[in-house]
């Protein structure tokens, strides 16, 4: 909608005498609003009929100076054209034909009532599909005292002018004015006309937080911001920059008191607070209080994940563990005690067929016969992982018959020939690299038999090797996987680097993952070695037997 300088357009009005025509206020009244900024594609025949087409209306008596203001038909003579008059504030109107006729001039709004025996319709903030400035001057000029008042109060408080208070429209508040004109772009006259008033408001709702132009166009989002500031502070919320939203813009100061130390931590998961206070055993207040952060604090201090207080993927997962799964970790080169993880209830552990250690001592990555042992004396059940890189897989079929007789060798020396064996796929595999994978699994299942072939890798190799039929075991990792799970998939790798990096956390979803040996049946692609295969083969199981029992 344009904006009309309401304000000035009754000063124009009044400069109209003598008029040419009697009775045809609306005429006048546009034609003042027309100098000020109106537009209208239609016309209308009488007052009364504009009226009708206002959408923002008002029944009180005291309307802002530059609104338009409305009287209706007098159906008793045949007077039904209606009346329009321009505020000029302080229950004032200037109109046409008063207090003669052809004469222009300002009465009160009773008075307007009384000289043409009609009722009083309201006041409206727009005027023919144009938006009316309805902050802002007196008719004739002069400025409201209370307008000046205002105007030296926001000028102090915005700019830290020292004016006076007076209502007095002097030279040092002239200066201040311009002062303020210039800097926001607006005519620097140094008259504080509605443009500049609304510009001071605007002005005055940024300190409360709005982000407003000061540019003093009262449009859809200054208007919102007046509600906005009006609905906070108990005013009557209409949108209008009137006298009480002034002064309450005047009193506003920031808030000084300090707000309470935020309760450290949070929910991090999409489960109910709620239900996770049930389990930590505190009131079930839905409100993350101390309580329930200390709550926290301790759960994550006793499963040695981190102490964070942030209730996260991994101490939901510990909390709330899918039914019916089993508590597994799975480790490397860092090798938590077994009592470690008796006490912290792990049920099994994932380890890696390679040699144990380095020639030198140092710890490898592998098992060894006395770490397996341990493990199953104390009830531990082990499935067995092998990795190189993580991308052997992308040689192809030759690199499974590869990685399959190595795992194998290793296997059969720790005295667990017939388990299943893992083969990783440790990265984010595209698309592209599916086929060598698959090819790769057909390599491993000629040697060890499909039955006893598994992977471990993200969700797209895994549901692509069920999908194709190249295994029987899957052990997932939620990385590379979206948050979506393979549901034939045994093992779930769901939160790395646990207790101090030294572990993942895994857990079976099935009774049988792994853990004891299988029939094997016939390779899926029937092989039959030659004799210097066979004699390769033959060394290799000798070489793993040496390498795990003699630690090289």
């Amino acid at each position: 909608m344009p904006t009309i300088d309401g304000a000035a357009a009754a000063r124009t009005l009044l400069g109209y005498a003598p008029l040419s025509k009697h009775g045809y206020c609306l005429y006048y009244v546009w034609l003042a609003m027309k100098a000020h900024g109106a537009t209208s594609g239609t016309t209308y025949p009488t007052a009364y009929s504009a009226w009708q087409a206002t959408t923002k209306r008002h029944g009180d008596k005291n309307p802002p100076a530059g609104a338009a203001v409305w009287l209706g038909r007098r159906g008793s003579d045949g007077y039904l054209a209606g009346d329009v008059c321009i505020s000029v504030g302080g229950g004032k109107v200037a109109c046409t034909d008063y207090p003669s006729w052809g004469q222009v001039g300002t009465c009160t709004i009773d008075q307007r009532i009384a000289q043409t025996g009609r009722a009083y319709l309201g006041w409206s903030e727009d005027f023919l599909g144009n938006t009316t400035v309805i902050v802002g001057a007196g008719a004739g000029g002069a400025i409201a005292g209370s307008d000046v008042s205002f105007v030296q109060s926001a000028l102090n408080l915005l700019a830290g002018a020292n004016l006076a208070v007076d209502g007095e429209l002097g030279q040092f508040t002239k200066a201040a004015v311009v002062t303020f004109q210039s800097a926001h772009g607006l005519t620097a006259d140094g008259i504080p006309g509605p443009i500049t008033q609304a510009a001071l408001v605007q002005a005055l709702l940024n300190r409360t937080g709005a982000r407003l132009a000061v540019d003093g166009d009262i449009g859809p989002a200054t208007r919102a911001a007046i509600e906005s500031f009006q609905r906070a502070t108990g005013l009557v919320v209409d949108g209008i920059a009137g006298p009480n939203t002034k002064a309450k813009l005047l009193a506003w100061q920031p808030s000084t008191t300090t707000p309470p130390p935020a309760v450290p931590g949070r929910n991090a998961t999409s489960r109910p607070l709620t239900e996770i206070q049930g389990f930590l055993k505190v009131a079930q207040s839905n409100v993350w209080d101390q309580a329930t952060s200390d709550a926290v604090l301790a759960f994550q201090t006793a499963q040695a994940i981190d102490a964070d207080r942030i209730w996260g993927p991994t101490s939901d997962g510990l909390a709330f563990p899918p039914a019916g799964s089993i508590h597994l970790v799975d480790y490397s080169f860092d090798r938590p005690g077994v009592a470690l993880l008796v006490g912290r209830g792990v049920k099994g552990a994932g380890r890696y067929l390679w040699s144990p250690n380095y020639a030198d001592g140092r710890t490898n990555k592998g098992i060894s016969p006395a770490e397996l042992a341990e493990l199953n004396g104390q009830g531990l059940d082990v499935f067995f992982i092998y990795e190189e890189d993580g991308k052997e897989l992308l040689g192809g079929r030759d690199a499974g018959v590869r990685v399959a007789t190595a795992a194998e060798g290793f296997l059969t020396a720790l005295g667990k020939a017939g388990h299943p064996i893992y083969f990783n796929v440790d990265y984010d595999a595209p698309a592209a690299d599916l086929p060598k994978i698959l090819d790769a699994l057909d390599g491993i299942a000629s040697v060890i038999g499909l039955e006893r072939t598994g992977l471990y890798a993200g969700l797209g190799p895994i549901k692509a090797a069920f999908d194709a039929g190249k295994i029987r075991w899957g052990f997932q990792t939620y990385a590379w996987s979206g948050g979506v799970w393979d549901a034939r998939a045994q093992l779930q790798q769901w939160s790395n680097g646990q207790w101090g990096g030294s572990v993942d956390f895994t857990r079976a979803m099935v009774a049988e993952y792994g853990q004891n040996p299988v029939d094997t049946t016939t390779p899926s692609e029937g092989v039959t070695l030659t004799q210097a295969q066979a004699d390769r083969l033959t060394a290799i199981l000798d070489e793993a037997r040496g390498i795990i029992g003699g630690g090289e």
